[in-house]
């Protein structure tokens, strides 16, 4: 774990908690009736080969100990899948939610690669190498009991040879883990690499580059063989002690038995029993092998954990505060619904100021696409400065958990691809829109006869970012979910770029009657719009921009409507002034990792 990451942040979670407890409590019952079992055989075995008692019926009970010890295997490895099946499926939450709130940009290859290989070091981990720990232990300490029991001598060898063993297990241990580290790095070099020409395949094969981008691919291929072979040499290392620890052991029972004088039969029953001593032994083997991968996984996996965490702590303690929370709730006059943002602050200076109405219009625009994408960052809550002041109907949006944000603000971009649902679940994405409302949506936008066509109507699963449906019906199906439930503001974001020309006509119609904020980002706004205010994030003087309701202004096209700060020609008055006490509040509230932030995770 990054020495950088608070105590605790990036480490997976408890394993001994919840439906886990009962499987870790019954694979450690299950490796207590084996060792049980190799006890009851330990002391059947020299009565049947000295020919003592029934050797029909003891044969008969050694078989049915054999059998029940396949059986108790059986019901190992099923619970032993599990309970890492149990334990993958809490990380793999945790790594969707930092997918999807990111602290910074992540290729595609690096996501699928920690859902796949980090996941899979995981699950192998807890199936494969805690669950042997927690049912061979009792079980070769029931085998050497049952040894020490028999012949002191001879469990004394098995005690040493294992000691032996476990000591090399130990000594290999460390180089595994940086040749495990090795692998994992030149793996997702290559995942990241694949990713990214798979998504620039158009302009590879339009360019002739299809047999280069393979070579490249293949040197990768080479690199990632390279590491594996490295790391094949260690790990083959430690399964082959694994492996052949046990047929020592025969040797030395034997050896040692008959030196000390020991009877055939004890000499054989020791070594029938040490036989015993294969299956969780060669387990075992393998387990620092499971161990390594899982510790070269968790340094990826790490900052990931603790992205997520930090996103469910600040939420939850949004929702705390919320209810505890007074907002100052809607300014009454024509501050009312309104959206107001200031304090953007970047190297260059401070964005403009904006102060929009319902019923505004606000074209946002400059040369700066890097500012642009900060005031859609900021107005759709996708990041959040703790000095910047983003308020809409009254509300600070950075004050919101996530779900009463989505009540203020309706989202479409020509850059956000639909996810795989279905056409009524992705309308009903921000609200909870019933039957009626739903199909009112889809006939606002322009869709009614297309989903008509479609077989399974609304009910219709969209694939591969919205297929089977057009650019363009991908474009108006985006902006029926933003419509959803009219949000004060509304942000298209180059959304008539995917808009053939009926569909720009009737977003015309449609933004002409919406009763709250639009603010749009377009090359063609006139299109659109009939009339809109200009909002030029490229100014750097001290500006306010006024936004007013565009049916009580008669003025079309562009309206230039900016103010010097604390201008007296400012219609709204001191209800939208903000207060630096109060921002200094909301500042403390929405750090991510401010004080509040004491409960735990699990």
């Amino acid at each position: 774990m990054s020495a950088a990451l608070p105590p605790d942040e990036g480490d997976l979670p408890a394993l001994f908690t919840g439906r886990r407890r009962w499987l870790l409590t019954v694979l450690a019952g299950m490796g207590l009736a084996q060792a049980v079992l190799s006890v009851f055989t330990a002391f059947l075995t020299p009565r049947l080969l000295t020919g003592q008692d029934h050797p029909a019926v003891l044969s008969v009970m050694l078989i049915g100990a054999g059998l029940l010890v396949g059986a108790i295997r059986v019901g190992e490895r099923v619970v032993s899948e599990d309970l890492g099946q149990d334990y993958v499926r809490e990380v793999r939450k945790l790594l969707i939610v930092s997918a999807l709130v990111p602290q910074r940009s992540v290729s595609l290859g690096s996501t699928i690669a920690r859902t796949t290989n980090d996941l899979t070091a995981v699950k192998n981990w807890v199936a494969l190498g805690i669950s042997p720990l927690v049912v061979g232990v009792p079980l070769i300490s029931g085998i050497v009991i049952a040894m020490f029991l028999l012949t002191p001598q001879l469990a004394l060898v098995v005690a040493l040879t294992l000691t032996a063993f476990a000591a090399g297990m130990v000594a290999l241990s460390r180089p595994l883990l940086e040749r495990a580290r090795g692998l994992r790095r030149v793996r997702g070099r290559m995942a990241g690499h694949i990713a990214d020409t798979v998504t620039a395949g158009e302009a590879i094969r339009v360019s002739g580059g299809v047999d280069r981008e393979v070579e490249r691919v293949d040197r990768l291929s080479e690199r990632v063989a390279a590491a594996a072979h490295a790391r094949a040499v260690v790990s083959g290392a430690m399964r082959g002690s694994a492996a052949s620890v046990t047929a020592v052991l025969a040797v030395l029972v034997a050896v040692v038995g008959a030196r000390v004088g020991s009877t055939g039969a004890d000499i054989t029953t020791a070594v029938f029993i040490a036989g015993m001593l294969a299956a969780p032994v060669t387990d075992l083997g393998r387990v620092g092998e499971y161990r390594q991968n899982l510790k070269a996984a968790h340094r990826v996996l790490a900052p990931v954990l603790a992205n997520a965490r930090a996103f469910h702590r600040h939420e939850r303690r949004l929702l705390r505060q919320q209810a505890h929370r007074q907002h100052h709730g809607d300014p009454a006059g024509l501050a009312r619904s309104a959206v107001h943002v200031a304090d953007l602050v970047d190297r260059e200076g401070t964005l403009p100021e904006l102060i929009a109405a319902p019923g505004s219009r606000v074209l946002l625009t400059g040369d700066s696409a890097k500012r642009i994408r900060r005031v859609l960052s900021e107005l759709t809550a996708d990041r959040f400065e703790p000095d910047a002041w983003v308020v809409v109907a009254g509300r600070h949006l950075t004050t919101l958990p996530a779900r009463s944000r989505r009540q203020l603000v309706g989202y479409a971009s020509r850059n956000t691809p639909l996810e795989r649902a279905s056409i009524g679940r992705v309308i009903r994405y921000r609200t909870q829109a019933d039957s009626d409302e739903l199909a009112d949506l889809v006939s606002r936008v322009g869709l009614h006869d297309r989903v008509a066509q479609l077989p399974d109507g609304v009910g219709t699963t969209l694939r591969r970012g919205g297929e089977p449906l057009t650019v363009t019906e991908r474009a108006q199906l985006k902006l029926a979910r933003a419509l959803a439930g009219n949000p004060p503001l509304l942000v298209l974001d180059h959304l008539d770029d995917q808009l053939d020309q009926h569909g720009r006509s009737l977003l015309r119609e449609i933004l002409a009657d919406y009763p709250g904020c639009v603010l749009v980002c377009s090359s063609n706004p006139e299109v659109i719009l009939d009339c809109y205010d200009v909002w030029n994030v490229d100014e750097l003087a001290p500006t306010l921009v006024i936004a007013l309701p565009a049916r009580e202004v008669p003025v079309r096209g562009p309206r230039r409507t900016t103010h010097q700060v604390g201008s007296a020609t400012n219609p709204f008055g001191p209800p939208v002034f903000r207060s630096a006490a109060e921002r200094a509040a909301l500042r403390t509230q929405a750090d991510p990792h401010g004080p509040n932030d004491d409960e735990d995770d699990e």
